[in-house]
């Protein structure tokens, strides 16, 4: 079968190259953040391998700074496909270093949000790629990507609502405590946290099968708000829990340049002077 292309202005081209290369930064910078506080890495190599603590310290050290020269490299012609290949293999070897050897609960679901943000490099590194190259068209299949993102996120956000993640929990509490003149008992916040699962469900349900502009605009407005809340409630000292989760709105802003793109060549195509002419 064959995949039809996008076709988009290189204004477009250019803002969906931008768009995705912030989000990536602010995500692997969150992890080189993560490494220098210390994380799954050391505590792998210390516990299951033997190695001492100022080797693990070290090791760890190298390797946020290794991700931080690739996101130096993301913005240069000559580098972008090696650093692109280096955070992808170190995104995805975290997710499952971190799925393997953690003792928290609702891992799977925290697997599945880190797996929707593996192919975020690649669609950077095809966006990149466009803009360098002066195309003016993208792969459906690049849509699909972002799309299936969306999907992932949400969709794992929405089933963490339905099985009343503590951490939900205490987000909703604590907001509604501390910004709000109401209290709010724990069980009336476990009923919003259903209410919130289901639109969650549906808007991850409708980004795959019926966009619109309007959905798009009510996930980058949520995916934000959600991401905030990692500051609102634990304080500017959370901010990595922030910077973690900019796919969650950014990758529905990229979505969004993409429809408005469509959007207006809906409306060349349909336009009185050009059907006459």
């Amino acid at each position: 079968m064959k995949v039809l292309p996008i076709n988009l202005s290189l204004k477009s081209i250019t803002g969906l190259a931008q768009v995705l290369k912030f989000i990536l930064v602010l995500y692997v910078l969150a992890f080189c953040l993560k490494l220098k506080k210390g994380a799954v890495i050391s505590s792998v190599l210390v516990v299951e391998n033997g190695y001492s603590e100022l080797s693990a310290f070290w090791i760890e050290k190298g390797v946020a700074i290794v991700l931080l020269l690739s996101l130096i490299g993301i913005f240069f012609k000559v580098t972008y496909k090696l650093s692109i290949w280096i955070i992808t293999a170190f995104i995805v070897g975290y997710a499952l270093l971190s799925y393997f050897n953690g003792g928290k609960a609702f891992l799977e679901l925290s697997l599945i949000s880190a797996v929707s943000k593996w192919w975020l490099p690649l669609l950077t590194s095809i966006a990149i790629n466009a803009y360098y190259d002066h195309k003016d068209s993208l792969n459906r299949g690049f849509l699909f990507g972002i799309q299936l993102s969306i999907f992932l996120i949400f969709m794992s956000h929405g089933i963490g609502c339905f099985l009343k993640n503590a951490l939900y929990i205490d987000y909703i509490i604590g907001f509604v405590g501390d910004y709000t003149p109401f209290s709010i008992k724990q069980y009336q916040a476990e009923q919003l946290l259903n209410i919130i699962g289901i639109i969650d469900v549906i808007v991850a349900v409708l980004v795959l099968l019926k966009p619109s502009k309007s959905l798009l605009y009510w996930l980058i407005f949520w995916g934000f708000l959600t991401s905030l809340l990692r500051i609102v409630d634990a304080g500017i000292f959370n901010y990595t829990e922030f910077l973690i989760r900019a796919p969650h709105f950014g990758l529905p802003i990229a979505m969004l340049i993409i429809w408005n793109e469509k959007i207006k060549a809906k409306d060349y195509s349909s336009s009185p002077s050009l059907s006459k002419s």
